[in-house]
């Protein structure tokens, strides 16, 4: 007995490929498990590992969306899962945002005491 209603049957792959996702969205959307598994190191482009190394995140997320021409969600989620599974990078990682922090803090209270000389001396030059 045929199918009274819609298109015919079509093969996964092609049906993906007409849907516009790919069969890997396909697999995992039917095998959630496989979602959770940690990625290689290679799936990642060695530029972006290198970025990594150097403790630049957002250049290696760059990379990665140019070279596997995927968005940045995908990218960024495929970057922290690399950090993830990298425990020397995560350490590494740590210790880049905790040296941006401080300096951001040197920076601001600069900042405030430039701000606070500056109000100081126009008050009083305006006093006189």
């Amino acid at each position: 007995m045929g199918r009274p209603y819609g298109p015919p049957l079509l093969p996964p792959l092609r049906l993906a490929a007409i849907n516009g996702t790919s069969y890997k969205d396909l697999l995992l959307r039917h095998c959630p498990d496989m979602a959770n598994k940690p990625r290689r190191s290679s799936d990642l482009p060695k530029a972006a590992i290198e970025a990594l190394w150097q403790g630049n995140v957002i250049e290696a997320i760059k990379v990665v969306r140019k070279e596997r021409n995927i968005g940045l969600k995908k990218a960024k989620d495929m970057v922290d899962a690399y950090i993830a599974a990298q425990p020397a990078l995560k350490e590494k990682m740590g210790k880049v945002l905790a040296t941006a922090q401080q300096r951001f803090i040197r920076w601001l209270i600069g900042f405030l005491v430039l701000a606070i000389g500056i109000a100081y001396l126009v008050m009083r030059g305006l006093g006189t």
